[in-house]
């Protein structure tokens, strides 16, 4: 929160995101044709890291998928008796 009140969702080089309603925290990069992505989602100990060695594809958004997926199956499991 800005002394302006206003919300700022970035803090120490990541990004404060949620999915499906779970916060998370992401952080993504590039140099010289090699990219990442990583989606660290705190309350539930779930990290997941993608990398990439051509910088024609990002792997942003397959990252984040394995993230979602990941944490349904996560909170499906422990629905289960």
């Amino acid at each position: 929160m800005l002394n302006s009140i206003e919300e700022f969702t970035y803090e120490y080089g990541l990004h404060l995101k949620n999915i499906n309603g779970t916060p998370n925290r992401e952080h993504g990069g590039n140099i010289f044709g090699f990219k990442s992505m990583g989606v660290y989602i705190p309350g539930e100990d779930i990290y997941v890291i993608g990398l990439s060695n051509c910088d024609c594809h990002s792997p942003t958004d397959i990252t984040r998928n394995i993230a979602q997926v990941t944490l349904d199956e996560l909170k499906t499991s422990a629905r289960k008796p």
